[in-house]
């Protein structure tokens, strides 16, 4: 399922048309994302040249479990085997959601530590006291902690 829209869009539907297992859904409402990431299984972020990924870490805060790439900003936030996958190439990447797909209890224990320990640091109350803390030092002249 992909939600949204963009670039490769046109390449999404013409592979759906050709028989792949996908559904293109169309930008979604806040409620209606919810309602999605609490039924996935997984979040898949194959992109090598991500820098952060807020829809990952949208996933990853409802705790979906995320796969994504190594090298990316993804492990900010995805612990690599605990909550989450990080693979190093487009060729684990794919062994990694085959694997995944076809082994419910490693499913189930990603997506139970996703939810037993979300990303706090990103909750927008640390992130507002972090940006709060900034501008206190930069205006008062203290270094920040």
């Amino acid at each position: 399922v992909v939600a949204g829209d963009g670039p490769e869009r046109a390449a999404l539907a013409r592979a759906a048309a050709r028989g792949a297992t996908l559904t293109l859904l169309a930008e979604l409402t806040r409620e209606a994302l919810r309602a999605l990431y609490a039924a996935a299984d997984l979040f898949l972020l194959p992109s090598q040249s991500e820098s952060f990924g807020i829809a990952a870490l949208e996933a990853r805060a409802a705790g979906v479990p995320v796969v994504g790439r190594a090298a990316s900003g993804l492990a900010d936030f995805v612990r690599d085997g605990v909550d989450g996958v990080l693979a190093p190439d487009a060729a684990s990447f794919a062994a990694e959601v085959h694997d995944l797909a076809r082994d419910a209890a490693r499913r189930a224990a990603l997506a139970e530590a996703s939810r037993a320990e979300p990303p706090c640091a990103f909750d927008w109350s640390a992130v507002v006291a972090r940006h709060e803390a900034v501008y206190r030092a930069l205006v008062g002249g203290h270094p920040v902690d």
